[in-house]
């Protein structure tokens, strides 16, 4: 190799370094919306799955504000008071989870005091979510990331005259910009039975993992939720960006501010801690109540919920569709009852963290 290509390879791969610390080094904002109290078609994890979105992003260093259930009038000046504090060249983030729907292949974000009636109506009272990240790149935002956790059914039709299911394909043609949809278009995203959406759940997991890029984050959601549902939802993304984007670097990254109106940010956690109890006391699941307590080990309910775990893996339950009697066990563990009897040293250290069938809580 010659010396002038040894300095034009060098020249490039310090423009590129310095392309990647500007990415990390940009102001983050991020609005998260969550609407789920409907009249009708009501959904049960929405404001769980923005509060949890939102303690992740804070944790990831956006500036976020956070609103739940808004009106049609609320939803517009959420968006408009958000984009006209953002300064010029920031990184935006917008994420929905609620119900949304489409037509003519534009999305529509349903607001929580939505009527049930034909869909000119309905589009009338909605929010246009191709205008909303429009909005974002003539607000001055240099790289958008747009997540939809909006696919569910629509309930709200009442002429029959567009039963679509899921949402339509989105793209940009203005700035950076990373789409996320819950599914693939057309196709439905289920709510889920936990204490977020299998979607919402799969991405704040990944989220907190340091220094791993943005598309490798949503390669590993899609992966998640596609194992979880047994193939019957499979998100995508359209992308159109060139630089690389991690939501934590490698060692991590100092907490910024969040807007959550009456809640502040040291409360974030514990409403977040609140609902992920109240969803999983009941389960019949010991890996439940152990993630609890490695994600809030300061609860006051840990201790109840290490003696469920004690007490679901000695009652010979199924676990995770596992039927233990499928299982040989050894003679040495006979006396051992549950899971606990079939899981291995092996076991532990080969489970795929990303897997959601694993049968233990496995290892990166």
């Amino acid at each position: 190799m010659t010396h002038f290509c040894k300095l034009v390879l060098i020249l490039v791969w310090g423009i590129l370094l310095a392309t990647q610390a500007i990415a990390q080094d940009q102001p983050r904002f991020a609005l998260v919306i969550g609407n789920e109290q409907y009249e009708i078609g009501a959904l049960r994890n929405p404001v769980n799955d923005a509060r949890s979105m939102t303690a992740s992003l804070v944790q990831s260093g956006f500036k976020t504000k956070l609103l739940e259930n808004v009106t049609a009038a609320e939803f517009e000046a959420g968006i408009t008071g958000f984009l006209d504090g953002l300064p010029a060249g920031s990184i935006g983030l917008f994420y929905y989870a609620g119900h949304a729907i489409q037509r003519d292949g534009r999305n529509y974000l349903l607001p929580f005091d939505v009527k049930a009636e034909s869909a000119d109506t309905i589009i009338k009272q909605s929010i246009d979510a191709a205008q909303v990240l429009e909005r974002f790149h003539k607000s001055g935002v240099d790289f958008s990331i747009f997540i939809l956790d909006a696919c569910r059914n629509n309930p709200f039709l009442t002429d029959g005259s567009e039963q679509g299911r899921g949402l339509a394909s989105m793209e940009s043609d203005a700035g950076e910009t990373l789409i996320g949809f819950a599914t693939q278009a057309g196709e439905v995203a289920y709510d889920g039975a936990g204490p977020n959406s299998p979607y919402t759940g799969a991405l704040i997991n990944e989220i907190a993992k340091p220094g791993k890029d943005i598309l490798d984050v949503f390669r590993s959601v899609r992966r998640s939720v596609r194992i979880w549902t047994n193939g019957r939802q499979r998100p995508f993304i359209s992308a159109s960006i060139e630089r690389q984007f991690t939501f934590k670097n490698a060692s991590g990254t100092v907490a910024s501010s969040v807007d959550i109106g009456e809640l502040t940010l040291q409360s974030v956690r514990p409403v977040v801690e609140r609902i992920w109890w109240d969803v999983i006391q009941e389960s019949p699941v010991p890996g439940d109540f152990r993630n609890f307590v490695n994600h809030f080990p300061d609860s006051k309910n840990v201790d109840q919920a290490r003696n469920l775990v004690i007490k679901l893996e000695q009652s010979d339950q199924s676990v995770r569709g596992i039927v233990l009697a499928n299982f040989s066990v050894p003679e040495d563990r006979r006396s051992i009852h549950g899971l606990s009897a079939v899981v291995t040293p092996c076991d532990i250290v080969a489970g795929d963290p990303d897997d959601p069938r694993r049968i233990s809580d496995g290892v990166p």
